[in-house]
C-alpha cells in the first residue's frame, strides 16, 4: 500500500460496516432515542448512564472498557468490576466488549491483560506503536481485533496513514481480504473509513 489513503478503493465495503456511535449523547434522552434508534452504539465503561436506553432502542451495541477516560482521570480500571459489568450489560444485541488495555502499556502488560480476561467474547485493542507481529498473532487468534491510536501518531496523519497500511499488509490476503475482523477505534471520518476494509469503528 501507500503511503497514504486510496480514495475510493474500499468505498463499496464500507457500506456494510457497522457504524457505532459513541455516547452517552449531550442532549435529552428524548432527542438520544430519535438520534439512536435503529443504529449502532458504542457505550464506555466510563459513562454506563445510557445504557438502558441504547439497550432498549438501538440495533445493536458494543462495551468500550473506557480505559482512555478514566486514564485521564488519573484512576485506574477494577477489572472484577467491569466483567461483572459486562455481564449486566450482556444482551443478544451487545455485539463485543473491547479488553482493557493499558494506555502507554507494554505488549508484555497488553498481553498479561488478554491472558487474564474471564470471558471468551471479548476484542482485544492493538496499539499502532507496537509491533506488527503482536498485530498478526491477534488477528490469527481473536475473532475480532481493535486497532488504537498509538502516541503520537494521530488519526489521518501522514504518519499514521504509514503504519495503518503496513498494518493491514501484515494481516489482509491478495484481495485485501483482513484475516479478522477490525475495528477502528475513533475511526468514524469518512476520510479513514472509506479507505480501509473495516468491519466496524466508532465515534468516541
Amino acid at each position: 500500500m501507500a503511503d497514504g489513503p486510496v480514495a475510493g478503493k474500499h468505498d463499496e465495503r464500507s457500506i456494510f460496516m457497522i457504524h457505532y456511535h459513541g455516547g452517552p449523547l449531550g442532549c435529552s434522552d428524548d432527542a438520544s432515542v430519535r438520534i439512536l434508534s435503529g443504529r449502532h452504539a458504542f457505550v464506555s465503561y466510563a459513562n454506563t448512564s445510557q445504557l438502558s436506553l441504547v439497550q432498549e432502542v438501538c440495533q445493536s451495541y458494543a462495551i468500550d472498557n473506557g480505559a482512555f477516560s478514566i486514564w485521564r482521570k488519573g484512576k485506574e480500571i477494577d477489572f472484577d468490576e467491569f466483567y461483572a459489568f459486562v455481564e449486566i450489560a450482556r444482551s443478544p444485541a451487545m455485539d463485543f466488549f473491547v479488553i482493557p488495555d493499558v494506555i502507554g502499556g507494554t505488549e508484555k502488560e497488553q498481553d498479561r491483560l488478554l491472558e487474564d480476561c474471564p470471558l471468551d467474547d471479548g476484542a482485544p485493542v492493538w496499539h499502532t506503536n507496537e509491533s506488527l507481529e503482536r498485530l498478526e498473532l491477534l488477528a490469527r487468534s481473536y475473532y475480532r481485533v481493535c486497532i488504537g491510536s498509538g502516541p503520537g501518531l494521530d488519526p489521518n496523519s501522514s504518519e499514521w496513514w504509514m503504519r495503518i497500511n503496513q498494518a493491514f499488509d501484515r494481516i489482509c490476503d491478495r484481495e485485501g481480504r483482513p484475516a479478522c475482523r477490525v475495528h477502528l477505534l475513533r475511526g468514524l471520518r469518512p476520510e479513514i473509513f472509506r479507505n480501509i476494509p473495516l468491519a466496524s469503528a466508532d465515534s468516541t
